[in-house]
Formats: C-alpha cells, structure tokens, sequence
C-alpha cells in the first residue's frame, strides 16, 4: 500500500475503536475507568484530526492546476477552496476542491440528485476525488457550496475578478480588435482548418465556421443555445427553435438555429469565441477582403 492509503486505513480504523470507547464510557459513565475512557477517546479523535490533515495536504500537493486561465471558490463558510476551469460549454471542477458537507433543503433537485450521485468521489475530509463535468458555472457553484449561488459570482480568478468579470472583460477585447479590423469590407475568400472556401458575405463566413466546427465538434455545436457564452440575454445567436431568434434565423446543417443577422466585428466575434471554445486560435480562421 502507498502513504495514502495507509493513511486511510488508520483513519478507518481509529474510527472503529473511536466508536468502541463511546459505547464503553456511556455503558458506565459512572465507573472508575470512565476518566481514563474519555481521554482515549478524545485522544483518538484529535489523531483522526491529525490523519486527515496529512491526507488532505497530501490530495491538494499532488493536485495539478491548469496552466491556463483557472476559478476558485472561497469563502469563509467554506474550510477550504474549490477550483474549476471552463471546459468547452461547460464547467469543470478539479479534484482536491473541498465540497461543502451541506445542503440546503430548497437545492435544486437536479444538484440534489449529483451530490448523491458523485459522493463516492467525495472523500471523508470532503475533498473531491477526481475531475467534475457541469453543465455550467451556476451548477458547478451549487454543487460546490450547497446553496443557491449564481456561479459567475462565486468563481474568481486568483487574482479577485469574478467569473461575471472575466467573461465580460474577453468579450470586450474581442470587440475592441475586430471591430476596426473589419468594419466597411467585404470578404471574398476564407481559410479554416487549411481549408479554402469563396465567400460573397459575412454571413457565408459565419455559417461556414458553424458547419466545419460543428464537424469535428458535434457535441458542442449543439449544445451552443444552452451556452451563455455564445448569447446574451438581450438577443440570443443560436437556439433550438426559430422562433427563439429574432431578426433573420437560419437552419444549420446540424439542425439548430443561428441568427445570420450581425455585422461584420459581431460575426467575427462569434467565430473567433466558438473557435476559442473548441480549443482553436483565432488564427485558424483568415479571411481575404476587398
């Protein structure tokens, strides 16, 4: 057996015996050895204490934190920190995060049901085991801290700002180096992924982008209506139904829907972000204008 699970054999075991000594000090809380059983058993107690610091400090130094842009949950309910990334649309949740052992009754069901389902990768310290996939910041937030929080808030980066933040300061950047790039053209030919393609507008190149990611990324193409990173809430840019975009929709080859209606600085926007999310460069995407 390595040290970590050495370690968790004590606690177990020290547990037992912890256990053995209660239910000798209350069979006979009067008798002489009652002095002697209280202090073993809290002897026992401050072990466990000990074991499992060292289990927990063990778990958080062979935690690899990723070597890009990372989350973390602290707060002074909470005795330790939680750690997440974005993956794709979704969140991930590293593993030696601390997971809050509560929570509360008015929890959705659906964190509920994943607390239930994922507690055999919650160890006794309440540390996280292994990597957890969310559907977003939000659940991943819930799951972490067993209360209704919004997610965007609760994830900070290292350095304070919140998830909400980091995600509006992105969008800006993009905004503010597209927008003069491409305003007032016209495209007229396209390379992505080595691939040539002629184009007369802005909205060929956009759909163009939809359809090549959407082929060697089926799964998060279908998933963009879901994904806050690719709509706002004052005007959506993918949905399921036509009816759920506003101006000029149109159906994509996979089946969803993609509001065609943007500028040019919009549709590169949101084919530098969709690249961005896949794993890609925005120097995957080059376009030739008039």
């Amino acid at each position: 057996m390595n040290i970590k699970e050495h370690i968790e054999q004590a606690i177990a075991e020290l547990t037992m015996a912890g256990v053995k000594f209660k239910e000798s000090f209350y069979a006979q809380p009067d008798s002489r050895d009652s002095a002697k059983l209280h202090r073993q058993y809290h002897t026992i107690k401050k072990l466990i204490g000990q074991l499992e610091e060292i289990q927990h400090d063990i778990l958080l130094s062979n935690m690899k934190l990723p070597d890009r842009d990372y989350f973390i949950i602290s707060r002074r309910d909470m005795k330790d920190k939680a750690y997440g990334v974005l993956e794709d649309s979704r969140f991930k949740v590293l593993a030696g995060s601390y997971i809050a052992p509560m929570v509360v009754e008015n929890m959705y069901e659906i964190v509920k049901r994943l607390r239930s389902e994922y507690s055999a990768f919650i160890n006794e310290a309440n540390n996280l085991t292994k990597d957890l996939l969310f559907d977003n910041p939000g659940q991943a937030a819930r799951f972490v801290i067993g209360k209704q929080v919004a997610g965007i808030e609760e994830w900070k980066t290292p350095d304070g700002v919140s998830l909400k933040e980091y995600i509006k300061k992105e969008e800006t950047t993009v905004s503010e180096n597209i927008s003069s790039e491409y305003a007032f053209k016209k495209p007229y030919k396209m390379t992505l992924f080595n691939e040539h393609h002629d184009v007369s507008s802005w909205r060929e190149v956009l759909i163009i982008v939809c359809d090549s990611v959407y082929m060697r990324h089926p799964s998060i193409v279908m998933n963009l209506p879901n994904d806050n990173r690719m709509n706002s809430k004052r005007r959506a840019t993918f949905a399921f139904e036509k009816s759920g975009l506003k101006v000029k929709p149109i159906r994509l080859s996979c089946g969803i829907w993609l509001e065609v209606n943007q500028s040019a600085a919009t549709t590169m926007r949101i084919c530098q972000k969709l690249l961005s999310i896949c794993g890609y460069e925005p120097s995957d995407l080059k376009i030739v204008m008039e």
